[in-house]
């Protein structure tokens, strides 16, 4: 997480207790091991998993994967941006994630990058974003709205979603520019 601490996490129905405190699946630890009780957890335990996918220099921290939150408790999230604390950024739009309407457990995403605009880049395997079609790939602005006029092709194997094509696995930024679009597609 920074020279001082680390940030642990695991699934939320298997890790939920560091050190006798709850977690409920993402903590951040020192590095002697002890815990930071300044960080809590806002995912709800139970079933899904998360991966911490993007920690920026603000301490600001996206989590992905299908996981539900405490404030939220009857819903699914592929994507959830957290402040330096572990709370839920209520500045960003976590509400409008990335869904995949073919599939009844919801999108998945495989990668988040921030680009020189201090927007993102967000990859996976989903068809919508806040109501706007997308196939895999779409690109938000910094309070996590889409910005519709990036990626208005079909995207990676829209016809092929139901084999699990045009999964946006990695997003990663050239150093001779652009960025490098990692996944399983044909066309």
């Amino acid at each position: 997480y920074d020279s001082n601490r680390l940030l642990t996490f695991g699934l939320p129905r298997k890790f939920t207790e560091y050190d006798g405190q709850t977690v409920n699946g993402i903590c951040r630890i020192y590095m002697d091991g002890t815990l930071d009780t300044t960080f809590k957890s806002p995912v709800l335990p139970g079933n899904g998993g998360f991966v911490p996918e993007l920690i920026e220099p603000n301490g600001k921290i996206f989590i992905v994967g299908r996981f539900q939150l405490v404030d939220y408790p009857n819903r699914w999230f592929s994507m959830c941006r957290l402040n330096a604390n572990g709370s839920i950024d209520t500045t960003f739009n976590n509400l409008g994630s990335p869904i995949d309407t073919n599939y009844v457990d919801g999108a998945g995403i495989g990668s988040v990058i921030k680009t020189p605009d201090n927007g993102y880049l967000v990859g996976g395997l989903f068809n919508q974003v806040q109501g706007v079609a997308r196939n895999g790939i779409v690109k938000l602005d910094s309070l996590g709205n889409i910005e519709p006029q990036y990626f208005t092709s079909r995207g990676p194997d829209s016809t092929h979603v139901w084999k699990n094509q045009g999964y946006v696995n990695k997003i990663v930024e050239s150093k001779f520019g652009g960025y490098y679009v990692l996944g399983d597609w044909t066309y």
